[in-house]
């Protein structure tokens, strides 16, 4: 069984670390699986925010009447053009056509991703929008901005200040699943919790084909890949606690059984839980899982 455990004070202090004024709070996919309105509540000191979809944004807008709202994917059905107006949301255009759409919209660039976005420089000088932005690079500026170069799709805005702009994920920033920012002391927000239902010796092997562990100690978990655990994990290090918080000891993960998962290493005979989440892409197996899982 897997138990997830979200801190939202993490979050307040990451965003009060990432965010500048004129920044977007990137809070889409249900905040990063973090849960979108505890998230927002977690954002006072946030003055705009970025979903992915109308609903979402109308759900923010009932809380932070006074916010920028950003519906990030391009262009909408014809059904929800009335909301983005009645709501006062910003729409996303890559064409003349979305642009004609919205009566307030942001401009997406591609400037390498290959999703969303517009390439052809002559069509951010076609229209005239309020914001200007591109992805992967979460880089939002407030104002509009002349491209003067644009090969291979790589983007070069000119007529900005050095403040306007923040190089990095600002999304992935705020629940400190990304070391986008290496230089801030960021704080991972969710925690992916199974409890330890047994401990062996040194020399157990485990599991199907008799996995030989790769430290003294192996610990059994209680999840599996028919919890939604990806078999990759193998190889991957995690960290046990004496509680649903905190880092008490690591091992490495050795097997992924259907409901059991083998961890090894130098672990103390104390601990009761380990943190699945706390591996280097804790924060995409946390929200892969979270949909699934049971809140604390």
């Amino acid at each position: 069984m897997l138990l997830r455990r979200v801190d939202y004070a993490a979050i307040t202090h990451n965003a009060n670390l990432v965010l500048r004024e004129g920044d977007y709070a990137v809070v889409k996919a249900n905040a990063y699986g973090h849960d979108l309105r505890e998230t927002v509540r977690a954002l006072p000191m946030a003055t705009g925010f970025a979903v992915t979809g109308i609903r979402d944004a109308c759900t923010i807008r009932f809380m932070r009447p006074r916010a920028r709202v950003l519906v990030l994917n391009p262009g909408c059905r014809p059904s929800e053009v009335r909301k983005f107006e009645e709501y006062d949301i910003i729409g996303t255009a890559t064409t003349e056509l979305e642009a004609s759409l919205f009566n307030r919209y942001a401009f997406k660039i591609d400037s390498g991703l290959g999703r969303f976005g517009a390439r052809d420089s002559e069509v951010l000088r076609s229209v005239d929008p309020s914001l200007v932005y591109s992805h992967p690079y979460s880089v939002f500026t407030r104002r509009p901005a002349r491209v003067t170069n644009w090969p291979n799709s790589v983007l070069r805005l000119s007529e900005l200040d050095d403040d306007a702009y923040m190089p990095g994920r600002i999304g992935a920033a705020l629940y400190g699943i990304r070391d986008t920012f290496t230089d801030l002391p960021l704080r991972r927000a969710c925690g992916l919790w199974t409890e330890v239902l047994a401990m062996h010796p040194s020399g157990r092997r485990v599991g199907y084909g008799q996995v030989k562990p790769f430290g003294p100690v192996t610990a059994i978990l209680d999840a599996g890949y028919a919890d939604g655990v990806p078999v990759s994990l193998e190889g991957c290090e995690v960290s046990f606690s004496d509680r649903l918080a905190g880092n008490v000891c690591k091992g490495v993960v050795s097997w992924v059984g259907m409901s059991h998962i083998a961890v090894t290493g130098d672990i103390s005979s104390d601990v009761k839980y380990c943190d699945l989440a706390s591996h280097g892409v804790g924060g995409s197996l946390a929200r892969t899982l979270l949909t699934s899982t049971n809140q604390e």
